[in-house]
Formats: structure tokens, sequence, C-alpha cells
């Protein structure tokens, strides 16, 4: 009967009464009912008029994008799409696409369905706008209905506020989540792990001692030689064995460590779940376990032809590749389909001792390696690609961190600047700390201290950001009086 109607006013009433009925708030009747009946429509001015009386989804407005700087992560949420039709969106669910040329820097798009953009800019991207779209469909196959971001990459700036000490001496560190930096500190009391709030540490207001809660760790491990933190647990490395400590600890805690084993590791990783700990005291040898510590068994890895003289480092990043980098050549190790961990092709490199450098991206990123220059590897189709980049010399210290797209370091020229190096472009966008009031100098650092560089996901002030975090001491050449720096990097307006 409907599909013989040719009153035009009589189908837009019909078709308009059916979708206001199928999307009746407390219909019982289910909405595909009436889907199968819409689907049985075949006249040319049936359909015509149903498409019209159809409810499209709709996004709200966008708030407004927060200013990007280069060598920083960009993290932003649009939010859902809606729909007053009892079918709701399509399954197909949220697509995206650039409608200008794509950036050069680190992009993430797959967060959150589809709706959360993760972007670190690189050199090549400053000054340049992009724009970003995400759309979507109704499951009554309406749309798409779109929301388009502009994005311009501004300059970025580095800095500095005022040291706070800390109590004894730094061991090894510092790792931090997102409220907490963790320290291990050595004193006339014992070695403690430390947690300090971040928030106390960015603040501006002298040389203050910081609040911090404790956990003393057992008599006679001060040979602290790695600390990671991984599922709210806080491991440490040494010859005296890997300790596990819950981070959620305060004030002073003297009890007994969460997790525990003997095994001896100079260096360890996070891998999907996976605990990796790296003897390098005589021959390399590399173990596997749980998050647990309940047992480490030894992985088949060929270590000896990594590295001739012990001279190894490891690195995790992104539940990705676990890195081994040694004199003669890095590889790089990962789970299978069938969670095996198997070893990915090696790259012989040169007779020159690689040292991983620490990172924080959030975006899964190339592994940067330095010697005497930065080297990055990217590893595709089980094959490392290889970039250098000789102009970026290191020659005063090893104290650094890389943010994806950017290297920080101390300056070549004074030593109490920072400096940040493209990993793109090592001939441009140098970005340089304005000078402290205060010195903290790094020359009499243990060798198991370094920086630690957090993403601020959410961004702050209206602008994205990142914090460095920097330890020293007010002696050029003794570390006796110990002190913490953070280092704000943000956007520069333009």
């Amino acid at each position: 009967l409907l599909n013989g109607l040719s009153d035009e006013t009589a189908i837009t009433t019909l078709v308009e009464a059916h979708e206001t009925a199928k999307n009746a708030t407390g219909n019982p009747i289910d909405s595909l009912t009436y889907v199968t009946i819409s689907n049985q429509y075949n006249s040319t001015l049936l359909n015509t008029a149903f498409n019209l009386a159809l409810v499209p989804p709709s996004f709200p407005d966008l708030d407004t994008a927060n200013e990007i700087g280069v060598g920083i992560l960009f993290n932003y949420d649009f939010p859902e799409a809606s729909t007053e039709d009892r079918q709701g969106l399509s399954s197909q669910g949220y697509t995206s696409i650039w409608l200008s040329t794509p950036p050069t820097g680190l992009v993430d798009s797959t967060g959150n369905n589809g709706l959360n953009l993760k972007f670190i800019p690189s050199s090549e991207d400053l000054g340049q706008t992009f724009e970003y779209q995400v759309s979507i469909k109704g499951a009554n196959g309406t749309g798409p209905v779109t929301k388009n971001l502009e994005l311009t990459v501004n300059d970025s700036e580095i800095i500095p506020n005022d040291r706070k000490a800390l109590y004894d001496i730094p061991v090894a560190g510092p790792v931090g989540d997102d409220d907490y930096i963790y320290l291990v500190t050595h004193g006339d009391d014992g070695t403690f792990l430390d947690k300090y709030l971040q928030s106390d540490i960015q603040v501006q207001g002298g040389s203050l001692f910081l609040d911090v809660s404790r956990w003393l760790i057992p008599e006679g491990y001060t040979d602290v030689q790695d600390i990671t933190l991984a599922n709210n647990t806080i491991y440490l490395a040494g010859d005296d064995g890997i300790y596990g400590f819950d981070s959620s600890f305060s004030g002073i805690n003297t009890g007994l460590a969460t997790y525990y084993t003997d095994t001896i590791a100079s260096e360890i990783s996070i891998l999907n779940d996976q605990i990796f700990a790296l003897d390098t005291s005589s021959t390399p040898v590399l173990r596997m376990g749980n998050l647990q510590l309940d047992s480490l068994a030894e992985v088949d890895t060929h270590l000896s032809a990594i590295a001739s003289s012990g001279n190894v480092t490891m690195a995790a990043f992104n539940d990705d590749y676990l890195y081994i980098a040694g004199n003669s050549l890095i590889s790089a190790y990962t789970f299978s389909r069938r969670d095996e961990f198997v070893q990915t092709d090696e790259l012989i490199t040169s007779h020159f001792s690689y040292t991983i450098v620490k990172q924080d991206a959030p975006i899964t990123a190339p592994i940067t390696l330095y010697n005497q220059s930065i080297a990055q590897y990217n590893i595709t189709s089980n094959e490392f690609d290889l970039t250098s980049f000789t102009s970026t010399q290191i020659s005063n210290s090893n104290i650094m961190v890389a943010n994806g797209t950017y290297l920080y370091k101390i300056d070549d020229d004074q030593s109490e600047i920072i400096s940040g190096h493209s990993l793109t472009n090592s001939e441009a966008n140098l970005i340089l700390s304005s000078e402290p009031d205060s010195n903290i100098y790094f020359d009499s650092l243990p060798e198991n201290i370094g920086f630690h560089i957090y993403n601020v996901p959410e961004g702050s002030d209206g602008k994205s950001n990142a914090w460095i975090y920097t330890i020293g001491s007010s002696e050029k050449d003794l570390l006796e009086n110990a002190y913490i720096r953070g280092h704000k990097i943000q956007p520069i307006t333009p």
C-alpha cells in the first residue's frame, strides 16, 4: 500500500510518523522491526521522503584547541557524536583523515575509538598549519557528520623553575607517573626509595626541601643500578637482586618489598607485562619473567655477538620491541602472534659503542642511540632504517632524554642550560632553556642518575607542555647537597 502511494503530503506524513514511532523513548518494539518495514520501500517518492525524515547524528562544538609547540605532545579528545535515532551510530565507528598534507612528526589517532589525537610535531612541522577531520555515520545510513580541527605548530621554549633540595644523595632514577617522581637516595639512615609530588617540584619558591614519602630499602642493598615503573610498582635492579615496591606508599615505610627475586640485573625493562632483566656482570645474560618476579628464565638471545666486552644497554618502548645495543650491532626482539619471544633482523652499525637514549614518548617512536653522534633506528618489516645526525655532538655529558622528535641534554657550551635537538633535522630548530636563577651542577652525578621527561596529556594554561626533571649538586665536583629541578617545555605564543 505504501509503495503505491502518489500523494507526496500523505507519503511525508506517513514516513515521518514511521520514524517518530521508531525513535520514541520507551517504545517496546525493537527498532529493527521498523527497519525491516522501511527496507521494503521501493518507490522513488517514498524513499526520497524517507531519507529526508531520517535523523542524522551530530557533533557538539569543539573546545578551543591548545597551543602546540614543536617537540611537545599535543593530546586532543574530540567530543562524542550523538543521535536521537534509536539505531544509534554506525558500527564502523569514527574515521579520521588529514585534509591538509600530513605532518612529519609522530601521530597516533587510535585511542578512544578514534576520537583521540596524539601529535608530537617535528622540526619540519614548525610554522605549518594542519587540518584534521573526524567523521561518523548514523546506523540508519545518514551522514557522515564531521568535525575539523586546525593545528598550527609554534616554536617552543624551556623554562627552568627553582631547584628543590633533596635529603640524601641520589643513587638511581628518576622515573615518574602522572603525579609523582621516584628516586633512589642514600644517606646516614640507609638507602631509600623516595616519592615526590610533581606539583611540589614545579612551583617556584627557592631551594626548599621537598615533602617526601620514603620506603626503606633492605639493609645492604646500596648498589642499585636501574629503576623502572610498571603496573603501579617501582622495580629496582642491582647486585642484590630485583625488588618491586608498591607505588602507593606514603610517609616512612619500613615493610618488606612487594616482590623480590635474587636474580642479579644491571638493567630492567617491561614489555607486554613481562619483566626483562639484563645481567652484564660477566657474559651478558637476558632473563624474562612475570611482574610478580616469581621466576625469571634465561632467554636465548646470543648476546655475546652483540657485546664482546659486556658493554650492552637495553630499552623497551610502547609494548612493541625490546632493543639491545652493544659494541657492534643493535638488535630488536618482540612477541610473535603465538606469544613467542623472537629476535628480528640485526643491523651491523659500527665498532663503536652505542647507548640507548631513555625516552618518554606516548607515541610509538624510533629508538634513539648515541656514541659521539645521534642515530635513530626505525624498525619496519623486520629491518632497521638508520638516520645519523653527525652535527649533534655529545661531548660534555651523557645525561639526556628523548621525547619522540626532540632530544634534550645539557648544553655543550653552558652546563646550566638544557638544549633540545631535533631528531628529524639536526641542522635546525635548536631549543635552549633560559638561564636558571640558581645553579645545579651535573659533574658529580652517579652513572645511574639521569633526566626524566613527562608529557602532560591534557596540557595546562591553555598550552600543550612537558616537564624535564634534572638532578644535580650545588657544588661542581661534590655531590653533597643534591637538588632536583623542573624545566617546563611549552609553545611560545605567536
